[in-house]
């Protein structure tokens, strides 16, 4: 993992910690319960995607490429 992606992971656990501090429910997917969330999450984008229309599914394919880089 690179440098930009440990920072973003780090700031993601700290504001979770935040709003878990301050009472909000936290949920973090295990097993069978996180599979089923990315494969309905991974639909949920493409339909958001297809519902924005225009521009979006470019912007999207490089918000994925980019994504893929940072890994």
């Amino acid at each position: 993992m690179n440098e930009l992606r440990a920072a973003i992971r780090g700031t993601e656990e700290f504001l979770l910690g935040k709003a878990a501090e301050a009472g909000a429910p936290v949920v973090r997917p295990t097993g069978a319960d996180l599979d089923t969330w990315k494969a309905s999450a991974a639909r949920a984008q493409e339909r958001l995607v297809e519902e924005i229309g225009g521009d979006a599914p470019a912007i999207w394919a490089r918000i994925q490429a980019a994504k893929s880089a940072c890994s």
